[in-house]
C-alpha cells in the first residue's frame, strides 16, 4: 500500500507511509497479534452470545459518520 501510494502520488515511500498514518487515529499500523487476540476472543467462550456483527480492526481508520 506504502509503494502503490508513493508511485501514484509520485512520492518517496516515507512520504507515503507519514501520509497514511496521519489519516489512522492510533497513529500506528496494526499489528498481526493485535487480529489473533480478536480471532482468540471471537472463538472463546466470553464471545458466544455475540452473532452477525463486523468488527473493524484499524486503528480508527474507518470513521462513521
Amino acid at each position: 500500500m506504502i509503494r502503490k501510494n508513493a508511485r501514484d502520488l509520485n512520492i518517496d515511500e516515507a512520504d507515503a507511509e507519514k501520509s497514511i498514518l496521519e489519516q489512522i487515529p492510533a497513529g500506528r499500523f496494526g499489528n498481526p497479534e493485535e487480529i489473533g487476540h480478536l480471532v482468540a476472543f471471537l472463538l472463546s467462550d466470553d464471545a458466544s452470545y455475540i452473532t452477525g456483527t463486523n468488527i473493524q480492526i484499524d486503528g480508527g481508520a474507518v470513521k462513521s459518520i
